[in-house]
């Protein structure tokens, strides 16, 4: 076998795992580990495969070469998504191949499942592999793409969400359960200028947020009303910039530096619109895995679906290691340590996010489960919005406070370091259930 097709054999066992892959973070199984018994079965087969040498018969290679053009004009003929042409393309070679050897009659051959399978990859592998399938990846970054064409200089864009979240305590029962209206507002002009607030079921302001400053030089700045997050008079929160946090990280020890550069990498700080698109460049093009102790982020796909009877796709992100905020005025915020699993149903036709799914697992047991349903999304001049999202209306009185970059991201670095036992704690539960 020439090295051409030993390459295409090899690409055939990455395209296989990545079925498995698939398979299994649709089971929930986000480890998927390397030394599965499954994948090492699997490339044995493609190992042996790529040593055996087949002659096979005239009457085979005519065959073959006659009803291949008739199975591409059939399928040009029949509309279908281009990853179940591809594997309708395999599974028919497949057959194909099988009819042609059994009347070849080849006795000689090593074992008629090598070499059927042997014939079918060498026959399609071009086809499969020159076939653009789509994946999480890819919906993401052209999720980003879209949002960014929607506004330009001199608009903002203008994103309303409805926000329904349930807590559940450790034995099951509903502790908490809010309903809210979020409002997100990006300038078309500097992306990382962006504005957020957040309502109550009732219309009452709980959070509102706007990065305060010019061109590079943005500071966000965080309002809770009073009685949120248990702020009797509520608090504004004057917030770190990236530059400092970038900064900061150089005073903690070198073996906790490189997990602190992923954590900001990843956004987890929220940030309207901007820090979703920060995300997804992170899970994108950062390597998660093997640069710092932090598990890495399983990113997966399921091409299948629809939401209001429009289709979408559902991207899948697991997180081992969130880090979920409480701010306080009284220091730095409390920091949790968490598991997150996101679902973000991305339109097929806009490639626009019109749902999320939630789901946080926290150290003492508790779970929250969040959904955010797209209510609105469009491009308006700063004249049309009924105010002013990046200038925040602060009651006289209101305590102020500065919060440090160190102490935050102190409160990052002990989360990590309970990330073990967590890790542990979820392993544990997961048995017994």
């Amino acid at each position: 076998m020439n090295r051409q097709s030993k390459l295409k054999a090899t690409q055939i066992s990455a395209f296989v795992d990545g079925l498995i892959l698939q398979r299994r973070d649709r089971e929930r199984d986000e480890e998927c580990l390397d030394n599965d018994g499954e994948f090492k079965e699997l490339r044995a087969l493609i190992e042996e495969i790529r040593d055996v040498r087949i002659d096979a018969p005239t009457a085979f290679q005519e065959e073959l070469l006659t009803r291949l053009p008739k199975m591409d004009a059939v399928e040009r003929r029949v509309p279908k998504s281009r990853w179940r042409s591809a594997l309708g393309s395999l599974f028919r070679s497949v057959q194909c191949a099988e009819t042609a050897l059994r009347r070849a009659a080849m006795a000689a051959a090593p074992s008629a499942v090598v070499v059927v399978f042997a014939v079918a990859v060498l026959v399609v592998s071009r086809s499969i592999w020159d076939t653009p399938l789509a994946s999480a990846a890819e919906v993401l970054s052209r999720s980003d793409a879209a949002l960014a064409k929607l506004v330009h200089p001199g608009q903002l864009l203008y994103r309303r969400w409805k926000v329904t979240s349930t807590t559940v305590d450790p034995s099951g029962a509903t502790t908490r359960r809010t309903v809210r209206m979020i409002h997100e507002w990006m300038d078309g002009g500097n992306f990382d200028r962006v504005a957020g607030r957040w309502y109550s079921s009732d219309d009452r302001l709980q959070i509102g947020y706007a990065t305060v400053g010019k061109d590079t030089d943005l500071r966000p700045n965080v309002y809770f009303s009073p009685g949120v997050y248990s702020e009797p008079r509520g608090v504004l929160n004057i917030e770190p910039t990236v530059a400092e946090f970038r900064q900061a990280i150089q005073q903690f020890p070198t073996s906790e530096q490189s997990a602190l550069q992923v954590y900001l990498d990843r956004q987890q700080i929220y940030e309207p619109i901007i820090g979703e698109v920060r995300k997804n460049r992170a899970i994108i093009e950062t390597p998660h895995y093997g640069v710092s102790a932090l598990p890495r982020i399983v990113l997966s796909l399921d091409r299948g679906g629809s939401l209001n009877g429009s289709p979408v796709y559902g991207v899948r992100v697991v997180d081992p290691a969130w880090i979920d905020f409480n701010w306080r005025s009284g220091g730095p915020p409390l920091v949790r340590l968490a598991r997150l699993e996101t679902v973000r149903f991305i339109d097929r036709d806009s490639y626009l996010s019109v749902k999320t799914e939630e789901t946080l697992r926290f150290e003492d047991g508790r779970q929250r489960f969040t959904t955010r349903e797209l209510v609105e999304t469009k491009a308006v001049s700063p004249s049309e919005s009924p105010l002013d999202p990046f200038k925040l209306e602060i009651p006289a009185g209101t305590p102020v406070q500065r919060q440090s970059a160190v102490q935050q991201l102190t409160g990052v670095a002990d989360a990590f370091r309970r990330l073990p036992a967590f890790t542990a704690f979820l392993e544990h539960t997961q048995t017994h259930h």
